[in-house]
């Protein structure tokens, strides 16, 4: 099902509204940085409106916020940019939670992240760490 025509923009701003939370939420727990993951966030969402087929389904979505934070960790910025690259530069208060999940590699922070705030079955969560 591709975004209905009449009202694509209605559609669209509905499932942001849905899954802005839980985009960003991942977003942020994968990288860290509250500015990357907003970035991650609308890049996302724009992806969801270009390219998507089936505007229901948020396994894609998810896909691409993964390795959208992927191309962030390695491109370095979080060094460059982030707020918590080992110093805790910002009056935000890291939790423990929040500080292991950085410690681990993006796949395995991705696997728990997934799992964890979206609820999903293990299934669902490999499949989405396998789109391209």
């Amino acid at each position: 099902m591709i975004w209905p025509r009449m009202n694509r923009k209605k559609e669209f701003f509905n499932y942001i509204d849905t899954h802005k939370h839980d985009v960003y939420q991942i977003s942020l727990l994968l990288v860290g940085d509250p500015s990357a993951a907003e970035r991650i966030s609308m890049e996302a969402f724009h992806y969801v409106y270009d390219q998507m087929d089936n505007p229901r389904s948020t396994h894609r979505l998810y896909g691409k916020i993964v390795h959208l934070a992927m191309d962030y960790l390695n491109e370095g910025l979080m060094e460059e940019n982030s707020q918590y690259n080992g110093k805790n530069t910002s009056s935000r208060s890291h939790t423990l939670l929040e500080e292991s999940l950085l410690c681990l590699s993006l796949r395995e922070r991705a696997a728990i992240v997934l799992k964890y705030t979206c609820s999903l079955p293990a299934d669902d969560v490999q499949e989405i760490l396998t789109i391209e």
